[in-house]
Order: C-alpha cells, then structure tokens, then sequence
C-alpha cells in the first residue's frame, strides 16, 4: 500500500486532488475485488507485462486476454510459466457469461491503470 501512496502522491500535482480521489477509490476497488482467483491471474499478468515491457505492457497483456478469450494461441513468453499456466486454466475453463465479466473487468483495469500511466507521462513532461 505504500506503493500505491507514492504512485498517488505524484499523481496529485498533475491530476488534482479529485481526480486522485477516483483513481485511489477504482484501484481500491479494483484490488479489493480481486479475491476472485481469475482476477488475481489477470493482475499478476499484467503486472508481469508491465514489469517486461513497461507501460505498454498494460495493452500487450490486455490484448493476449482478449486473444485468449476469443480461443487463440498466445506466446505468453514474457510472463513465468506459473502465470501463463493459472491465466490459461481460468480463461479456457469459463464459460460464456463469465467471459463477459472478465472482458467487463479487464476494461476497467485497463481503464484506470491509462489514467495512471497518463498521468504519469503528463508530470514527466511537467518536470
């Protein structure tokens, strides 16, 4: 949590104290939500993205989800084979109105984590 808090506190001069209070209230939710095994396999993908390829990791992981969902074969060489095998079950083994959710989910992660990165870009460029 103190990453976040240090993530949060840039973000403040550049988006502004409001803004921060929604990005803080969607990563709570979007970690508080995440008790569900497939959530928890779809944040460490993108971590593991994000931590190979920087921030446009976010979309390569976002983009290999969709691809999964959608039935293809993807080379997850840029994630552990824990995390490509634990992403892989949860994903072949849903059925269809759950895929929906994880579209839904994988969405507003994506969602929030571009408000940060901009963010990010935005106090860079400040700076």
């Amino acid at each position: 949590m103190k990453n976040l808090q240090q993530l949060l506190d840039v973000l403040l001069p550049v988006l502004g104290q409001e803004a921060v209070n929604l990005v803080q209230d969607e990563l709570d939710e979007l970690t508080g939500a995440a008790q569900e095994p497939w959530k928890k396999a779809i944040l460490g993908l993108i971590a593991d993205a994000v931590a190979e390829h920087g921030p446009e990791g976010v979309q390569i992981a976002i983009n290999s989800i969709h691809e999964m969902l959608e039935g293809k074969v993807v080379a997850l060489d840029w994630t552990d084979l824990e995390t490509a095998s634990d992403i892989l079950a949860h994903l072949q083994n849903m059925e269809a109105d759950h895929k929906t959710a994880t579209r839904e989910y994988v969405a507003r992660v994506s969602q929030v984590l571009g408000t940060i990165l901009a963010g990010l870009v935005k106090g860079f460029l400040a700076s």
